[in-house]
């Protein structure tokens, strides 16, 4: 059982453009309970993230760059919230070099999010949600944990992960005017959410390299509204006197709005000075967005403690 919560006042979002406030405020993130029968079946009740995108489910503390793309992030909200309520069986095949996950769900959370453009109402039902997700590794580059940074955690050798992932939320009512006196527009809308990835994690010189790709798209079908986006990312850790150092690079391209294009590049560095327990990193970004909006250069930096 996890419970998250975060500062009320948020300076700046980069990503509206504008200063962002919100309440402060404690919330159930996770809360789950798994029965296991066999590495090749689990079953797993509760509150935790849907099987898409394989970014997003890679711990927070365990990614290469402090901020996970744009359009990833994007796609967590596209059906509602991420940390969804579910039925989900996962499992391993051949030590890992098949894996799955399957999901079923009612679909109700997607009216916390509205980003069909409008009031949505849910109509809740058991399968009107559901999501699956299969990676594939070649023998002897078996991935036994997600982290996206040269520490690599549970993996001590090479690795290459090749993800699918499909997520559908069947049955859902917008009303695009935000006016329900006069009914809903759109009447069971269908909303997807499909995407593709690539990891690979290698001892190179003195030093691992890590590179990650991953294309994802989105779309509802009546409203006639579709997104996509795409990016990789690589990082070089090396030792020094110091600790572990980790360059890191990415390029991003989002499509949205009307065939509106955003790029992102992100360079930035980490600093491992105990593992992932104690760390710092420094993020550069250069958002180059579509003509009517201003371009941005955002400067992060973030450190991190856990035990």
């Amino acid at each position: 059982m996890t419970f998250q919560s975060d500062k009320g006042d948020r300076d700046y979002d980069y990503k509206k453009k504008k200063k962002s406030r919100s309440a402060f405020k404690v919330k159930l993130k996770f809360a789950y309970i798994d029965w296991k029968l066999n590495d090749m079946l689990v079953l797993t009740l509760g509150k935790r993230k849907l099987p898409y995108s394989r970014i997003s489910l890679t711990s927070s503390s365990r990614q290469l760059l402090i901020e996970r793309p744009y359009s990833t992030e994007t796609a967590k909200k596209w059906l509602g919230d991420y940390d969804g309520n579910q039925i989900m069986l996962h499992g391993k095949i051949g030590g890992g070099i098949l894996r799955y996950t399957a999901s079923l769900s009612d679909g109700g959370f997607i009216e916390e999010e509205q980003k069909a453009g409008g009031e949505v109402r849910s109509n809740v039902r058991l399968g009107n949600f559901y999501a699956f997700r299969v990676e594939f590794s070649p023998p002897g580059f078996v991935e036994k944990k997600k982290d996206d940074t040269g520490i690599g955690e549970s993996n001590k050798g090479n690795i290459i992960s090749l993800g699918f992932s499909y997520a559908r939320n069947s049955n859902f009512d917008v009303d695009t005017n935000n006016d329900t006196s006069d009914g809903y527009e759109i009447v069971r809308e269908v909303g997807t959410v499909l995407g593709a990835d690539i990891f690979g994690r290698f001892f190179l010189g003195s030093g691992i390299l890590t590179v990650l790709g991953e294309y994802v798209s989105m779309e509802y079908y009546k409203l006639g509204k579709k997104e996509k986006g795409w990016y990789v990312q690589s990082g070089y850790m090396f030792n020094t006197g110091i600790g572990n150092i980790e360059p890191a690079f990415r390029y991003e391209q989002f499509n949205y709005r009307n065939n509106n294009d955003k790029k992102i590049i992100t360079v930035g560095v980490n600093h491992y000075i105990k593992s992932h327990r104690v760390k710092w990193a420094y993020n550069l970004l250069k958002v180059d967005n579509p003509a009517t909006d201003p371009d941005q250069t955002i400067h992060q930096i973030q450190a991190q403690f856990y035990f």
